[in-house]
Order: structure tokens, then sequence, then C-alpha cells
């Protein structure tokens, strides 16, 4: 009775929405926190379909150009995925179906005219009673499930289903695949933790923490429920630096307290255990498919496909493919989203447009009895101990702004989802001011650029490294940028897309290298945790485009473009003597490192000196850093620094110069990344 209550006002909100013209209604989309963009994202990129025709096939026109979006982020509530463990489903509803109800009420804001529940767990408890609302809804579980199906066809295997404990204890993906193929192989694991550290819930992370913290509730030593195994601790393979896994320490010096606190360790903890679970339960099929079955998990893509790997490598080959398809259900969500907006005839027609629009959910600090964290979000005892029924406002919401959501989270959007990004430039105040510190850009070329030495800009409130404990000097310790190599590698860009009218990808530090040194590892790179932040947005940029463009084009090339005065008219080449090029060479041959055809051999042949010239040995103090270190172990890639004299980078030369360097790209592209597709 009480839901039905709930679902009664929601029925009359859906009557208002759908007064006049529904047509010109924005679209609404809701999560509980912020990994929903991640389908937002996908529904903006979309181009599967004819506008016109709205037969399939692209027409080089994104399907929803003409449509505007109100966005819903339930944090207040957040996660979705632990109501179920608690035994607080009809809790959860409640919010499901409030969610719905804001963005179908018309108090403040237009109404939308279709609802895209962009939550696996949302979609697995709520999308019944959302349905009811008398307006068109779409969910994610279905269309996870198709790209799944799909992909087994060719390549039988076990699928995993990695999801919010919540999605997994509803069994709405093992029951929508089984409707398919009832004797499919499934492994499921409940990440606790995970989608709440990409949030930043204070029960499960803290960005000022130093030492283990009673309020934790993630996986730990001493967590019956959720417990890291000591013996398993060199699988695992956490990463210690930063403050990211949190220890106590007996009077003896031992370990007797762990806690996870980084979004990377909880992938590896919740990897782990799925597959542990696969050896214990006797899996003869390996895992060959993991739908991402949490909207916020396509923001650490990279990292799940780095770690499985590693995994693959060193400990699971018996239960775990060399490679495994990751799913996202965001595509196809989009697709189902089109053509329910077309049965519907409810596109656009082209009359005014209404604005988009972020909300949030925040508590109502005006209820009695609220009871906040420090951080000034719900406690973790006050969120879970609530009743259903109570119809009491719990939360209030809000437009998105540089307050209620964090800085870090804004450049995540920036950095993953380009096209959210720019639509919250539009909304919220302020923001744009941050993209003062990178410049990124999405490529279609098999070609990535890197400048990290050449930016000018300060990091509001970061204080300038000092380098104490560390050694200093040439190669060790420097906070002196490189001259002009930012403006260079803009050279080098327009110089490509006017050959080859094709977009390389590029990311470029603005940020001045006396507060961060993009090509260090990350424990000597910043001082400041603020400017870590900076630092993780630049490598994770490099990480996704190595992995865009191994996806489209089977191999790739990264150049890292750095400056040096010991040589003026000389460009130094690093690859730790061909360790980060050893990836393409398997797939190229050598002749692509080294000889005439090789790159520098190309870049040899338009005139420029390069160091060295041959199969010797590179000059020690430009054998390569951090970056092309890590670009060049990721599969199909090869990375080179490059050290452009400083003749080379004066103000009068830089156009001769890329013109030359784009030149032999484009020779080594025609040369050999015309590669097939990636065998996977």
């Amino acid at each position: 009775m009480k839901r039905a209550c709930f679902l009664f006002c929601l029925f009359i909100a859906a009557a208002v929405a759908f007064g006049a013209a529904p047509r010109e209604k924005p679209i609404g989309v809701f999560d509980s926190g912020t990994g929903g963009l991640t389908v937002l994202e996908a529904i903006l990129a979309l181009d599967s379909f004819n506008n016109q025709t709205g037969a399939t096939g692209t027409d080089g026109v994104p399907d929803f150009v003409a449509e505007s979006f109100h966005y819903l982020a339930d944090h207040a509530n957040m996660p979705y995925g632990h109501y179920a463990s608690v035994n607080k489903v009809d809790l959860l509803r409640e919010h499901i179906v409030r969610s719905a109800s804001f963005l179908l009420s018309n108090s403040n804001k237009p109404s939308v005219k279709m609802i895209v529940i962009a939550c696996n767990t949302a979609t697995a408890y709520g999308l019944d009673d959302v349905k009811n609302s008398g307006v068109p809804v779409v969910g994610v579980i279905n269309a996870g499930v198709k790209a799944a199906m799909e992909h087994q066809k060719k390549h039988p295997g076990t699928i995993g289903v990695f999801a919010t404990a919540g999605t997994v204890a509803s069994g709405g993906y093992p029951n929508a695949i089984r409707k398919i193929a009832a004797g499919a192989s499934i492994v499921s694991q409940g990440c606790v933790g995970l989608a709440e550290c990409i949030d930043r819930d204070w029960s499960y992370f803290s960005d000022t923490a130093a030492t283990v913290r009673t309020e934790y509730k993630g996986p730990s030593l001493t967590n019956k429920q959720l417990p890291i195994h000591p013996s398993l601790l060199p699988v695992y393979n956490f990463s210690a630096e930063k403050n990211k896994l949190l220890r106590r320490l007996d009077a003896s010096g031992n370990c007797v307290e762990l806690q996870l606190n980084d979004s990377a360790n909880y992938v590896r903890y919740h990897l782990v255990t799925m597959l542990e679970t696969m050896r214990r339960e006797r899996y003869t099929a390996p895992l060959n498919t993991l739908i991402l079955g949490c909207t916020h998990y396509p923001y650490l893509r990279e990292t799940i496909a780095t770690v499985l790997k590693e995994l693959h490598e060193h400990r699971y080959r018996d239960v775990l493919a060399a490679h495994v398809e990751l799913i996202d259900p965001a595509v196809e969500t989009a697709k189902e989203a089109y053509l329910e907006l077309r049965r519907q005839n409810l596109q656009r027609t082209g009359g005014g447009a209404v604005a988009d629009a972020f909300f949030i959910s925040v508590p109502n600090t005006s209820l009695t009895g609220v009871q906040l964290q420090p951080d000034g979000w719900f406690t973790y005892d006050y969120k879970y101990g609530r009743q259903a029924g109570t119809n009491l406002p719990f939360v209030r919401y809000l437009p998105f702004d540089t307050r209620n959501v964090p800085a870090e989270a804004y450049r995540r959007f920036r950095d993953v989802l380009p096209r959210v990004h720019e639509k919250l430039k539009a909304v919220v105040s302020g923001l744009s001011a941050d993209d003062n510190l990178l410049a990124i850009q999405e490529g279609e070329l098999p070609i990535i650029l890197s400048a990290p030495h050449g930016g000018r800009v300060d990091i509001p409130g970061v204080p300038p490294r000092t380098g104490t404990g560390l050694p200093k000097g040439a190669g060790k310790f420097v906070t002196a940028r490189d001259m002009n190599t930012e403006e260079l590698t803009k050279e080098i860009v327009s110089a490509l897309e006017a050959r080859t009218g094709k977009k390389p990808y590029y990311v470029v530090a603005r940020f001045h290298r006396k507060f961060v040194d993009a090509n260090r590892r990350s424990e000597g790179a910043y001082e400041d945790p603020k400017a870590g932040r900076v630092y993780d947005a630049y490598h994770q940029a490099l990480a996704r485009f190595c992995e865009a463009v191994y996806t489209k084009h089977g191999c790739g090339l990264v150049l890292d473009i750095h400056g040096q005065s010991s040589a003026p008219d000389t460009i130094f080449r690093g690859t730790q003597n061909g360790k980060t090029v050893r990836l393409l060479v398997e797939r190229l041959g050598e002749k692509a490192h080294i000889g005439p055809k090789s790159f520098c051999g190309l870049l040899a042949a338009q005139g420029l000196t390069v160091v060295p010239a041959d199969a010797s040995g590179e000059t020690s103090a430009y054998t390569g850093g951090y970056i092309v270190q890590a670009s060049g172990e990721r599969a199909g890639i090869g990375a080179i620094q490059l050290e452009f004299g400083s003749n080379l980078r004066k103000k009068e030369n830089l156009k001769d110069t890329a013109a030359k360097v784009a030149d032999a790209i484009v020779a080594f592209s025609k040369l050999y990344l015309a590669a097939p597709s990636p065998t996977r």
C-alpha cells in the first residue's frame, strides 16, 4: 500500500509531463551517482541510425543531436547497490521512484518525455515500477546481456558479471542470460566499495586518511564478510603509494589491519576474489566475457583490462582467457533508447530547445535527526537505518556546481566523457577554468602525442615541489619547463591534420613542471595530493588513448615530446634501448625501430639529425622516461621519447620542425600502421 502511494504520485507527475508538446521536452537520465553519465556519453556519441529514416546505419550525424537532457545523480542515497544486503529493498525502490518522480515533475524545471535508468541496480529493482509512470522507460541490464551474448556466439566461455552487491543479489543478469542460453556458464562478483570509491563515499574512501579508519566498511584483514586474505597479498598486488592502502601495525611491526583506499585496489581485490571463486567451484570454461554491470565501472575500463592481463600471466590461466571482452551496456542502451524514442514518435521537431540540466541529491539538513559525516553526506548508519513508507523528504535536489560535485570528478568527466563535459561546461559556473591545466584531444589516427613539460600554468592551491628526499640534478629532480614543447606539439597536430584530414590523439600539460612532473612514477612526480589528481588525469588519458588506438587500429605510436639544450640541432631518441617499442617491433619487425624505414630513419630523411642513427645504445640522459615505459607496455603500442634541441624549438623554427615531423609520421603510418584490427 505504501509503495502504491508513491506510484500514484509518479502517475500524477507523468500526466503533467505529457501535457503540451511532449516532443520538445528533455530526456531524463538517472543513476545513484555519477556513473550514469557514462550512459549519457554513449547516448550523445551514438551514430548508428539514419536520422531521417530511422534505418540502421551511420549518417555522420549523432542520433540524439536534436535532443536535450536532464540528468539526476541520487548521490545522497548512493550506492543503490548496498540496500539489498542490509534488507532495505523497499527503501531502495522508494529512492528509485522518487528519482523518476523528480525528473517527471515540472516544479521549477520542465518535465521529461522519456526516462533512461542508467543504473544496473535501479533497473533490477525498479524498472517495472518506473514503467508504470506512463512515459517510455529504458534500463541497462537487457542491453548488457545482448552485447555479451553477441560476443559469446563466436567466443564461448564463462560470462562474468562484475557489478554491485545489489545487482548481483537481484539475479538480474544471470536470469536474463539464461533466458537466451539456459546452460550458460556465469560467475558473478558483487564489488562492494568499488562504485562507492569512485564516487568518494566516506565509508569506503577518504582522500585525507593516512591510517586505518573506524568508519571504513570495505574489504580488510578483519572484515569477515569481505576478507583480504594474507596468503593472496602477492596476487592482489595492491598499490600502497600515496595512502592507497591503509595499514595498522602492532608493537612488533606486524601488519594487523589493511584497508583499501583506491579504486584500482578495489578492482584488484574483486577480480582476484572472482577468479578464486571460479577455481574453488571448478569452472571448466575460462572467463572471456566480463559485463561491467555498474555504470561507474567504465571509468576504470583500462584498469580492469590491465589487471586481468596481469592475473592471466601470473596465476589464473586455468580459469581466465588471455583476452577478456569487456562489455559496457551503455552503447546498446543508447540504441534501445533511440529506437524507443522513434517508436513513440517523440523525436524533437526543432522547436525551442530546452536547456540541458544536471541535478544531484543532497541531504535535507532541515529534517529532524539527520546524521552527517564530516564530508557532509549521510552517515552509513543513518542512510541504511531509514525506514520505507515514512514519506519524509530525506533529500533536496540541486543543480550540479563546484561544491556538491568535487573537482576531481569534473576532471574525470573531462578525460573520459568529453561530450558530457562540454554540456557541463555550459551549465556549471567556473567549470571551464579547470581545462586550463590539460589539453586533451580524442583522435582518429593511430598516433598519440604527449608533451608533459612545456606548461606554464600554476595549479591552484598547490605549492611548487621542493624535491625533499629526492636526489637533485639532471634526470633526477628537475622543475624547469621544456621551452616551446607545448607549442611544437600543437604545430605537429596542425600539420598532421592538414596532411591527412584526420586528428591525432594528444595529451599536453598546461600545468608547470614545478608542480607535477608527469614523466615520473607517481611517487616522485608530485608532493601535494591535489597535484596528484592532475597527474592521474594525464596518465588516465594516455592509457585510454592507447587502448582506443589498439582497439581501432591494431597498433600505434606514442611520441613523447621533450626539449634539451646540450645539442641544439639534434633530436635524441629514447626507447630505453628498444624496450618501449618491443611490442610494436614484435608485430611489425625490427625495421620499424632501426634503419632508414624506422620512424627515426624517416625523421633523418627529412633532414633532421637524430641520435642514435643506428642500433647503437641511446644517450644515457635521454633513454626515455616513465611515459614511454608505461605506454610501451601496452599491446601493439610503440613509444618513443623525442628530445628536441633548442634551435629546433625556437619560435621561428617551430612550423618547419613540425612539418618535418608530420611528414615522417605520415610516411611511417603508410608503411606500418595500416594494420588489420587486433586479434582478440
